[in-house]
């Protein structure tokens, strides 16, 4: 994944992984949002150090019904539990990980239907409230993953075998337009896992997060990990 650090980023059998700040797909918003939307009085929510960022999915829409959680390291924290609510289930599924990511593992979620991510990190002060951060994310219905998912097929169908990069720019462009940006960054950190050198790949991953415009997750390196990852495999530059 990309992780927030020094060294270069590599692909890895985990996926490489970042995230969008996507507003929910089941209402007409703009495809981005600065940050998590602002409370009444026009202020954002403050990100606290002790908090473990969570980066991905992040109020968005996503077809995966097995989806992958992803946060920032807290320094200092090893450990962090996470965690899922709904309306009509309350809390049913907790998971303690050492680590950064974890992969849902629970009984199957269902289509049209929002869940509330949160995570915690494990700290020795039980009393503090500044260690959990959460997020929401919508799972799209059946029928609307059949659709897009036919789509992708005809696109890989019809593509140029020796244009590998425009097959992944209309797929990317198909799932981005029906707001599912963790769906297409699965499938850009696919490409690397199979293709580390896709300097298609990369500079599509590095468009998407730039369009994202959080200064959190910039804080935090991500944006960083492109020019890194670019440089550690002398990938050249995104520019045409």
């Amino acid at each position: 994944m990309f992780p927030a650090s020094n060294s270069p980023i590599f692909p890895s059998s985990a996926l490489l992984t970042l995230s969008s700040i996507l507003l929910s797909g089941v209402i007409t918003l703009p495809l981005f949002a600065e940050t998590d939307p602002p409370s009444d009085d026009g202020t954002r929510p403050a990100i606290d150090a002790n908090a473990p960022y969570i980066i991905s999915p992040r109020n968005s829409a996503t077809r995966n019904l097995a989806p992958r959680f992803q946060w920032a390291q807290v320094d200092g924290i090893e450990s962090y539990t996470v965690s899922l609510t709904s309306v009509d289930r309350g809390m049913f599924w907790v998971k303690e990980i050492a680590g950064i990511e974890t992969i849902y593992d629970g009984d199957p979620l269902q289509p049209e239907t929002d869940y509330i991510l949160s995570v915690t990190a494990r700290s020795d002060n039980a009393a503090r409230a500044d260690n959990i951060q959460t997020t929401t994310f919508y799972i799209i219905s059946d029928a609307e993953r059949a659709v897009i998912e036919a789509e992708l097929h005809r696109l890989e169908a019809i593509a140029d075998p020796n244009d590998r990069g425009a097959l992944l720019e209309s797929q990317v462009e198909l799932l981005s337009s029906k707001y599912l940006m963790s769906d297409a960054i699965d499938l850009l950190d696919a490409e690397l896992v199979d293709n580390p050198d896709s300097l298609d790949a990369v500079c599509l991953l590095d468009d998407l997060f730039e369009q994202a415009n959080d200064a959190m997750l910039n804080a935090i390196g991500l944006r960083e990990s492109f020019v890194q990852y670019r440089e550690a495999r002398n990938l050249g530059s995104c520019e045409p």
